[in-house]
């Protein structure tokens, strides 16, 4: 989506509308990352024991910290972190839960 907007070529594929900013790579990138964050917690808080797709969720996790990091100036996403924030933690009640549970029964 972001090349056919670079290059000013009509995409010919049916996708659904693009949300986000296009027009800036690294802001695309952040909010790719952002979007598939929140859907993989979506999933891990369905499958409690997926342990492959919990250290996805932890390297888009970590990519998206380095992004922040190198952030040189202010930019502008299409982003609601209060909803992203809330679906995260959301995901990680499960994992919380348990490790009280482990940490009062020694």
């Amino acid at each position: 989506m972001f090349a056919c907007t670079f290059y000013g070529i009509q995409d010919t594929l049916s996708t659904p509308p693009a949300e986000g900013t296009f027009t800036i790579p690294q802001a695309s990138i952040f909010e790719s990352l952002v979007s598939c964050s929140a859907k993989c917690a979506q999933e891990l808080e369905k499958m409690r024991e997926a342990s492959i797709l919990r250290e996805v969720f932890g390297g888009m996790l970590g990519f998206l910290n380095e992004m922040v990091i190198r952030l040189a100036a202010p930019v502008n996403l299409a982003w609601r972190p209060a909803e992203w924030l809330q679906i995260l933690l959301q995901s990680m009640d499960y994992g919380v839960c348990l490790a009280f549970s482990h940490s009062g029964s020694s």
